[in-house]
This record gives C-alpha cells, structure tokens and sequence, in this order.
C-alpha cells in the first residue's frame, strides 16, 4: 500500500514540474544604457487600436554621446511564424542630435504575441564614420 502511495505521489511531482515554464513579464518602464545611448520603452498614453491584437508602447531614446550625431532609428520584433524578424519601424530621415537630446516615438504597437523587440541606431560621428548599436527588449509584454 505504501509503496502505491509513494509511487503516486512521485507521478505526480514529475507531472507537475514538467507542465512548469517559467515566463518573467517586464514591468514597464524598462530602461536601457548602453554608454552612448539611454533608451526607456513604456507603455503609450495613445491606446491601441486593437486591443486585442496590439499592445501600444512609447520609446524615448537619448544621445548620451558627446557629440551631435546624424542618425535613424529602425524597430523590429520577432515574426511568428518564420525564423525572422519583422520592421515595424524604419524612419528614412537622418536626424541631427545633439548631445543629451531626445527623440520620442510617442506611439507604435507591437502584436500581443510578441515578447521581444529590438531596436536598431545608426548613426554617423564627426569623422564621417558609420555606427550601428543593436538594443534588445525582452519580455515586454504588459
């Protein structure tokens, strides 16, 4: 009888910790310093339009550099279906930033499936040279 017990009990535990994931959600605010750059994704003040499919979110980006710098921002976020990524944003126009401004993206979504998303600067120095800095946000569904 005991070992019946015993052996229930046990089929059970293995039962239980291998339907266990571990998933962190990312209270919002997150806030990113990479030395030349502090960027802050929150959540939109502007609702999605799709609630149901599209969390809506804010990005402030910051030139810490000591310098004005030429620059474009591109956002993506996985695709679902295919081993890629999707552009949500790719801002053609260079903007001239001078040091400790601040560009806001006041409002894009980003399908509710999606935890992750990255985003690209590019930017040209004083020398003329180009710069490309990668920033990834994980977990940021709210």
């Amino acid at each position: 009888m005991s070992k019946k017990i015993i052996l229930s009990a046990f089929v059970l535990l293995i039962c239980i910790t291998m339907n266990l994931s571990v998933y962190a959600k990312t209270d919002l605010p997150v806030t990113k310093d990479t030395g030349k750059w502090a960027l802050v994704l929150s959540k939109s003040d502007i609702p999605s339009h799709q609630p149901d499919k599209f969390n809506s979110y804010k990005l402030t980006i910051t030139n810490l550099y000591h310098e004005i710098l030429y620059t474009s921002f591109e956002l993506y976020r996985p695709d679902r279906n295919r081993n890629l990524e999707m552009i949500m944003l790719m801002d053609p126009v260079k903007y001239r930033i001078k040091s400790y401004e601040t560009v806001t993206f006041i409002n894009f979504n980003i399908a509710n499936y999606a935890n992750e998303m990255e985003v690209v600067i590019n930017w040209i120095d004083k020398n003329n040279r180009k710069h490309k800095q990668n920033i990834v946000f994980t977990n940021i569904q709210y």
